[in-house]
């Protein structure tokens, strides 16, 4: 799992149609992330208009 957040945050950052605010962004570890190869958590990123 920890290596699908990194990947996750990589696409974040590599995707030149976001703008980002860098405000407050954050991974919320919830219940989902224990669920083996289901596992799921949810990632939250700010943006300017």
């Amino acid at each position: 799992m920890p290596e699908a957040v990194l990947t996750t945050w990589m696409g974040i950052w590599q995707n030149k149609d976001l703008k980002l605010s860098y405000n407050a962004d954050f991974t919320i570890h919830g219940r989902k992330y224990f669920d083996g190869d289901n596992a799921e958590v949810e990632t939250f990123i700010s943006v300017k208009e």
